[in-house]
């Protein structure tokens, strides 16, 4: 994660993205980035943020570079060109949706239930799916508010594509999830060690001065607990 300087920034759109409210901005070359603002106090939901994301990179999902400002206020995601998977057609969808699946596991390995919120996913004009906003994953539900994490990830693994409780997009896009797509995604949580999960939170925390002590072990438990599913081996 690195910080730059936003004051040149100049503004470009207010899209509405994913559960909290933005701003595309451009930087001083051109590129555009999704700017986010927690409000105060902002510090742990930022770091909260930062660590999901960096979690689904470790684990092969497609995620953006994400930037703060030098107060780690402000962070930004790099755009992806593209369309909402919300915006897509029956048929759209249908075509990009096992790439979408094969993320599941880290989703629910992460109890990230706005996944498939409006903006929070989408296809890229390189033809792949992105998940472009972490902040409903691990100790913060999408809107800012903190949360239990429990140290058990199955329960969210079957409910998080059953229709009768999973959102209403989360179960247009997981309800069919394939046992293959569900093996595939416990090995790509499994594939991440204990070791990578403690620097990255450690990382989070200390970019931010975050004063929230982000459980590291409930977030290697929820790992254990997916791979035990399947019986795969995790590393230390």
């Amino acid at each position: 994660m690195r910080r730059v300087s936003m004051r040149q920034w100049e503004f470009a759109s207010s899209p509405h993205l994913g559960s909290t409210e933005g701003a595309a901005m451009a930087d001083e070359d051109g590129q555009l980035w999704y700017l986010k603002d927690w409000g105060l106090p902002y510090k742990n939901k930022t770091a909260n943020e930062l660590l999901g994301n960096d979690l689904y990179r470790a684990a092969g999902v497609l995620v953006p570079e994400v930037v703060t400002d030098e107060t780690g206020r402000f962070h930004a995601s790099r755009w992806v060109e593209g369309r909402p998977l919300s915006d897509l057609t029956s048929e759209e969808l249908d075509r990009v949706r096992a790439d979408a699946q094969d993320g599941f596991m880290v989703d629910a390995w992460l109890s990230n239930w706005d996944v498939a919120g409006t903006g929070n996913m989408r296809l890229g004009d390189d033809g792949r799916v992105w998940r472009i906003d972490a902040g409903g994953a691990l100790f913060f539900h999408a809107m800012g508010v903190a949360r239990r994490l429990g140290r058990h990830a199955r329960a969210d693994v079957e409910s998080m594509r059953d229709p009768a409780v999973a959102t209403e997009q989360g179960a247009k896009l997981f309800a069919d999830v394939s046992e293959q797509a569900l093996i595939r995604g416990a090995e790509m949580v499994a594939s991440v060690s204990a070791r990578t999960i403690q620097q990255l939170s450690a990382k989070a925390q200390f970019a931010l001065d975050a004063d929230l002590r982000l459980d590291t072990q409930v977030i290697i438990d929820r790992r254990n607990d997916i791979a035990d599913l399947f019986g795969l081996m995790v590393e230390d």
